[in-house]
């Protein structure tokens, strides 16, 4: 499996920890006052975003989806709108 489909995965795995442990709205000093959700899901979007495989732009649109729920600013919401159309 190439780097960026199993980054995407170790961040959406931790999303999924992260709201078994604390719920949506915990905060960490390391994401820039970001919930670690979103903080997880823009990531995920990034990795997708950069990367040219169709392989791996064709495994994101899940990780994609389950993400988008966590992005609160309307500007990354319309950024993931348009990259999975």
């Amino acid at each position: 499996m190439p780097k960026a489909a199993a980054l995407q995965y170790y961040h959406v795995a931790s999303m999924v920890l992260n709201l078994l442990r604390s719920g949506a709205t915990h905060n960490s000093a390391n994401t820039g006052g970001l919930s670690e959700s979103e903080y997880h899901a823009l990531l995920v979007c990034g990795l997708a975003c950069a990367n040219d495989d169709p392989a791996i732009i064709l495994k994101s649109f899940g990780t994609l989806a389950f993400c988008g729920r966590y992005l609160t600013s309307e500007d990354h919401r319309r950024g993931l709108i348009a990259m999975l159309l």
